[in-house]
């Protein structure tokens, strides 16, 4: 198993674990650390596999790219990650790990599968809810006020 790993830390990672992840990258040579990056987006796109905690934004991004992604959401204080990621990976869209069972070699085995079978199932997804939405706010305003609406 030897691939290449690009780690980005982000603004609000704890300083204890990104002095034990910088440890980590230094005695690995083909693992390198970055704190912050103005463009993730660029990074997404140019990666084969894609690990993430399945924020929001994130999980847009990886599905926008249609990135292959392993996702080990957050659980806590909010379970909004987790629902989020199995509803994606119940879907085909992604892989989730479940934190309570994440593991150095689970981990390792699901992007070895990914890096053999990186094509996620992103065909049929629709992402265009931002045209949409404009198209029915649109319809909305080309409507009559209804005569039943009063003050």
């Amino acid at each position: 198993r030897r691939f290449e790993c690009l780690l980005l830390g982000g603004p609000l990672m704890p300083p204890e674990d990104r002095r034990r992840v910088l440890a980590l990258a230094a005695s690995e040579p083909s693992v390198r650390y970055i704190d912050f990056v103005d463009d993730v987006t660029s990074y997404v796109a140019a990666a084969d596999v894609v690990v993430s905690m399945g924020g929001y934004n994130s999980v847009c991004e990886l599905l926008s790219t249609g990135k292959a992604a392993i996702v080990v959401p957050r659980t806590a204080p909010r379970r909004e990650q987790l629902i989020r990621a199995d509803a994606l990976s119940r879907r085909g869209l992604l892989r989730m790990i479940h934190p309570d069972g994440l593991t150095s070699e689970r981990l390792l085995d699901e992007i070895d599968r990914l890096l053999a079978w990186p094509a996620p199932a992103v065909a049929g997804l629709p992402l265009d809810g931002l045209d949409g939405a404009a198209v029915a706010i649109d319809e909305l305003l080309a409507t009559e006020p209804s005569a039943a609406v009063s003050a």
